[in-house]
């Protein structure tokens, strides 16, 4: 019985450690003329479970990076990434160009 509950106890206890999925986006390149598509943004994630998989809308761009995704050739507009790490957690964050 004993065996039993310190294993309920270290399976929560490895649950509840694991840092909560977080991403942020920094901008490497503006897009500074119209018609031009040279802007560049790194998403970073830190917490949850890697790998992470990235997911770029509106386009369908969906790749698998252990810890920062660099996205280049972006025209002007307005961005979402969502990360989702391997235990299906998610992230999502916003950026424009």
């Amino acid at each position: 019985m004993k065996k039993i509950i310190l294993f309920i106890s270290l399976c929560f206890s490895y649950l509840f450690s694991t840092a909560q999925l977080s991403s942020f986006v920094s901008i490497q390149n503006q897009v500074f003329c119209i018609g031009q598509c040279n802007g560049t943004a790194i998403v970073s994630a830190t917490g949850g479970t890697g790998p992470y998989t990235y997911t770029l809308l509106p386009s369908a761009i969906t790749n698998t990076f252990t810890s920062s995704a660099g996205i280049s050739n972006l025209c002007a507009g307005q961005f979402t990434v969502i990360v989702e790490d391997q235990s299906l957690a998610t992230s999502t964050s916003t950026f424009s160009l």
